[in-house]
C-alpha cells in the first residue's frame, strides 16, 4: 500500500457534494485543516449541521473534554436524525 492513491483523493470536491444522509462536523480552529473542513461542509447538500468546538486534533481521541463535548453533539444529532427518519418509515 503508498500514498499515492490517498494524496490524489480530493474529497472536498468529489465527496462532499454527494453526501445524502443528514451530516454532523465536529471540527474545532486547531483541529486539523479547518479551512478545508469549512469548505467540506459548505458543498455537502444534505440537511447538515455543525458543531464548531475548541481543543487540539489529537485531544478529540482521548482527552475527556473534546471527547464527551463531540459526543453529546453525535448524540444529540442521531437522536433528531434517525427520529425524523424512522416517522418517515
Amino acid at each position: 500500500m503508498s500514498w499515492v492513491d490517498w494524496l490524489k483523493l480530493d474529497s472536498i470536491n468529489s465527496v462532499a457534494p454527494k453526501i445524502t444522509q443528514p451530516f454532523l462536523m465536529v471540527h474545532s480552529d486547531k483541529s486539523a485543516l479547518p479551512d478545508n473542513a469549512r469548505r467540506f461542509y459548505g458543498l455537502v447538500k444534505a440537511p447538515k449541521e455543525i458543531y464548531w468546538t475548541t481543543g487540539q486534533h489529537s485531544n478529540f481521541y482521548d482527552h475527556e473534554k473534546e471527547v464527551s463535548d463531540a459526543v453529546q453533539a453525535v448524540t444529540a444529532h442521531f437522536k433528531k436524525t434517525l427520529a425524523a427518519n424512522a416517522k418517515r418509515v
